[in-house]
């Protein structure tokens, strides 16, 4: 059952990609893909596609595709994060409630650049005759990849999931670091390495705005006084993005050596 959910829903590559990447066994794919795809309850998100038959094959495709990009990023990270073999009872206990939360709390935790980009994802797919509650959840699934990292930083600030997700939003538009994320994903990879290197400094992006985000809730509280604290790195730093903003293209070496700024922050 499981084998057929992955091929069908998210395709074969989906799955060898995943164990190549990560070194990981068939078992451990299959449960990471089981329990995001439950977690993030998108077995009601594929019918809802289904069920728009006004939408044009073309725009049901592009939301299947978004879909799968998720369902790739959560598995990705249960096996990242997580021990194997994954425990999923236990798992779905520890993750589901916070995950219900973010989604029912999700437009309160957007920062200005997200929220635009929501609306404009959201405006666009409307424009394509997707229904209105459709398209917002298509474009929340962007807000909603970075769950498992909000939850994380909660659990271990024991801090509300409300006030862990703003501060998180609101750093990663001060830093940039969607933007940045944004720039690795436009760039096409050629063979199995480049694809693994690009995948693994999309991830370290990740990883580092849940450090920074568990560091300043730990100790600077607010983002204004860990930016206060760190007033010559950060300063820096925005040189340093507003140097890539003037690139016609970011590649790989670009972007690693954002990476690496991220990093000194």
């Amino acid at each position: 059952m499981a084998t057929n959910s992955i091929v069908n829903r998210v395709g074969i590559t989906f799955f060898f990609n995943i164990m190549d990447d990560l070194n990981v066994g068939p078992r451990d794919v299959a449960s990471a893909y089981t329990l995001a795809r439950d977690a993030f309850s998108l077995r009601s998100l594929w019918n809802d596609i289904e069920s728009a038959a006004e939408v044009a094959v073309e725009t049901r495709s592009e939301m299947y595709a978004v879909i799968s990009d998720f369902a790739r990023r959560m598995a990705m990270w249960l096996l990242r994060n997580l021990p194997l073999p994954l425990d999923m009872n236990r798992a779905m206990e520890e993750i589901a409630p916070g995950i219900a939360e973010i989604a029912a709390h999700v437009s309160e935790l957007h920062s200005d650049s997200t929220r635009k980009a929501a609306e404009k994802i959201s405006a666009r797919l409307k424009e394509k005759a997707v229904p209105a509650k459709l398209a917002e959840k298509i474009a929340s699934l962007e807000m909603m990849s970075s769950a498992f990292d909000i939850i994380s930083v909660s659990q271990k600030t024991r801090m509300s999931l409300t006030n862990v997700g703003k501060i998180y939003f609101e750093l990663g538009a001060r830093l940039k670091l969607g933007w940045l994320r944004l720039c690795a994903g436009r760039i096409v990879t050629t063979s199995h390495w480049e694809r693994l290197a690009l995948q693994s400094l999309i991830d370290d992006l990740y990883d580092e705005q849940r450090r920074l985000s568990l560091d300043i809730l730990e100790h600077a509280k607010t983002i204004e006084a860990w930016s206060e604290a760190h007033a010559a790195n950060i300063e820096r730093f925005d040189r340093f993005i507003a140097d890539l903003k003037t690139s016609e293209t970011l590649d790989m070496p670009r972007l690693m050596v954002a990476l690496k700024h991220v990093k000194s922050l």
